[in-house]
């Protein structure tokens, strides 16, 4: 049974990924290997980028576990979960 990653989630929690400027970097890796790749040129294009923070919140509320998102490493998005969790 092949199950869509995105099935569970809502169309409209993602129509921030048009305007990503990820979407317009093919050739940046923002999957880099857990401990061995570099994640600066994918921060770098992060940085530039207008929903950035849409972003973030889409990896921290759907719990992504790989890559880069919101110009952050999944142990940063991590920690933020923790303190938010902690905060409440």
């Amino acid at each position: 049974m092949n199950i869509n990653i995105f099935d569970k989630r809502k169309l409209e929690d993602m129509q921030w990924m048009k305007d990503a400027a990820c979407a317009e970097t093919p050739d940046v890796n923002f999957y880099p290997e857990e401990g061995g790749g570099t994640y600066y040129a994918a921060q770098k294009v992060c940085n530039t980028c207008i929903v950035k923070e849409d972003c973030l919140e889409y990896a921290l509320k759907y719990m992504e576990t790989f890559g880069i998102w919101g110009g952050l490493g999944v142990r940063t998005r991590r920690r933020i979960s923790k303190q938010r969790e902690q905060a409440k």
